[in-house]
């Protein structure tokens, strides 16, 4: 554990678990527990300091995005929660774009363009609830439904106009925040060599606050405002959770929702509609501006109910993430991003490059002194090594690492062992021949051909052998998924709701008697297999298991619906498999069908064919 001594006499104590994660932060005015998945996610903030511990619970899918959250729970465990303050759901298209937000049975949908597009083809949200949005050729926002948003020619926003006020933003040649203009009273901003606030001062230069901070970027500790001192107290993300005073007395307290929309309270728990101490550091310790509601990240501005930047990441595609506005890739409980610029996956292969380059270091070294007979210190030296065969190494494995993390984005996705073994293959085949040919290329009297068949050859054996046990890693954590119920106990995921009246027979409340289809392939047992007729006819029949977002993907796409928070409350066997398709199941190959997620229906010889 670790500890944090205040000049007021508070004392805030961290302990970490095993891999060093955080489990948690207790002082005097607060507590914050957490616990982990084994992927490492956090599962829950259990508040220690509120009367019955509540807990904000999370799940998430199967990329790690944030779908579903319980506020103020009475369990940190999802399957064993009674009664909780607010649940809030998150459905996702396959980019991360949000196509719903449920709240409390409440939708926000978020709907498509003329072209039956819920985002443009850049990612931009066209329509939110009752909102339009419009942006500039640069893909910057220029209104919200709420505000409207002005930028310079290098995408930084200069100007707002809302409900909150009218704004100016302006920047120095590095690109920093110097000054901002609110209704006509003008702040500037002194920083530090990090870039970090130290001092706001008015336009005639008078000293309005001034921050110290800690080692990390944004870590502030104190605040000096109005002649007082105020200490900041954090959570496990870093966002600002109380101010105390000199005297250790609690001044504000503040909760977040999981995208950062904030709730203040006073010392006294009644709550604020801003900071009355002009504190702007919340959310990941970034700065808040009341007039916009949105926050400075530096690079771009982030909108906490959007839960995403307003501008697209300066960085492009090379940041890593194929949506350019998304924050820390939907995952907002774990991850930050204080500069409002994701880092690059170029690092990936610049990682690879070097560790090759440092082999071939070693190999020579080990030539020098076993085979050449050289002391070590004679081994090292730069005259007796071959630097021209360590970048070509070097640089080598990095072009044959792109060119294999590039291969598999442009082959159909892998849904068989054999087809993983595929995509394997001709990744590891083509990273393998790019790589030898780039080689060759920088040594001297070296063909570009040689030795690329058998690079090619051992490079798709390697791929080949890792996208097979790739996919079988995969499925096992599928079939453990599928072994495990809603309360992550065993229990079995399909629906099993018997006919009082016929037993062995479904539900025909929840389940479809296909024998009245107009067309399709016939089971063993007298069913057809129409899946477009099997939701259209859920859909007359049990409509309020199907969220907006789904009627419209069955109605108008033509599309089986995926398990959102709103179907999870009509089959809670089936939260563990949020965001996956649904298909229907025809039980014992009879006519009866049932919805089951897509990931444990494995096919005429599963287990749902022998029950």
């Amino acid at each position: 554990y670790s500890t944090l001594a205040y000049p007021n006499g508070l004392t805030t104590r961290t302990d970490y678990d095993t891999l060093g994660r955080t489990t948690l932060v207790s002082s005097t005015v607060a507590g914050y527990a957490y616990g982990y998945d084994a992927a490492g996610n956090r599962t829950y903030m259990q508040r220690l300091h509120r009367p019955g511990q509540p807990a904000d619970v999370y799940q998430y899918d199967a990329l790690y995005q944030l779908t579903q959250v319980w506020y103020g729970a009475d369990s940190t465990d999802p399957g064993s929660i009674i009664a909780y303050d607010h649940l809030q759901g998150y459905d996702l298209d396959s980019l991360g774009n949000r196509l719903e937000v449920q709240n409390d049975g409440a939708s926000q949908v978020y709907l498509p363009n003329d072209g039956q597009q819920l985002t443009d083809p850049m990612n931009r949200y066209e329509t939110v609830g009752s909102s339009a949005f419009t942006y500039d050729l640069r893909g910057n926002t220029l209104s919200d439904g709420g505000n409207t948003y002005t930028y310079d020619v290098l995408n930084r926003q200069t100007g707002m106009t809302g409900p909150g006020g009218d704004a100016e933003y302006l920047y120095d040649a590095r690109g920093r925040r110097v000054a901002k203009v609110v209704d006509g009273v003008t702040t500037h901003y002194v920083y530090d060599t990090q870039y970090r606030v130290i001092e706001e001062r008015d336009e005639g230069g008078a000293l309005l606050a001034r921050y110290t901070y800690g080692s990390g970027m944004d870590e502030p500790l104190t605040m000096e405002r109005g002649g007082q001192t105020y200490y900041y107290h954090r959570d496990a993300l870093g966002s600002i959770t109380e101010v105390t005073d000199a005297s250790g007395a609690l001044v504000e307290r503040y909760e977040y929702d999981v995208y950062g929309a904030a709730t203040i309270y006073d010392g006294s728990g009644i709550t604020l509609t801003a900071s009355a101490i002009g504190n702007p550091y919340l959310f990941t310790a970034r700065r808040y501006d009341p007039e916009s509601g949105n926050y400075y990240y530096r690079a771009r501005m982030y909108s906490p109910p959007l839960g995403r930047f307003l501008s697209q990441d300066p960085l492009g595609f090379d940041a890593g993430d194929y949506n350019l506005y998304r924050y820390a890739f939907n995952n907002p409980t774990n991850l930050t991003d204080p500069s409002g610029q994701i880092v690059p996956l170029i690092a990936i292969p610049l990682i690879i490059g070097g560790g090759a380059l440092i082999v071939d270091w070693g190999a020579q070294v080990y030539r020098n002194v076993e085979c050449r007979g050289m002391s070590f210190w004679d081994a090292v030296h730069y005259e007796n090594l071959n630097i021209r065969e360590m970048a070509a190494v070097g640089v080598g494995a990095g072009a044959g690492t792109i060119a294999g993390m590039t291969v598999p984005a442009l082959l159909p996705a892998a849904t068989t062992f054999w087809g993983a073994v595929g995509v394997g293959t001709v990744s590891g085949s083509v990273g393998g021949g790019v790589g030898r040919i780039t080689t060759n290329v920088i040594l001297p009297d070296t063909a570009w051909q040689e030795g690329v068949p058998q690079a090619m050859f051992w490079g798709g054996v390697t791929g080949g052998i890792l996208g097979g046990a790739g996919y079988g890693v995969k499925q096992w954590l599928a079939g453990r998924q599928a072994a495990m119920g809603a309360s992550g106990r065993e229990s079995n995921p399909y629906q099993i709701r018997y006919d009082p009246k016929s037993p062995g027979r479904p539900d025909p409340r929840w389940s479809i008697d296909t024998r009245t289809f107009s067309s399709g392939e016939t089971t063993a047992r007298d069913g057809i297999r129409n899946s477009i007729e099997f939701w259209k006819e859920w859909l007359k029949r049990s409509p309020e298991a199907l969220s907006a977002a789904n009627r419209y993907r069955i109605e108008e796409l033509g599309l089986s619906p995926r398990i959102d928070s709103t179907w999870v409350k009509y089959f809670p066997e089936h939260a563990n498999f949020l965001r996956e398709v649904l298909i229907h199941h025809h039980v014992n190959q009879g006519p009866f069908a049932i919805p089951v997620p897509a990931s444990t229906h494995i096919g005429s010889g599963g287990i749902w064919h022998t029950r």
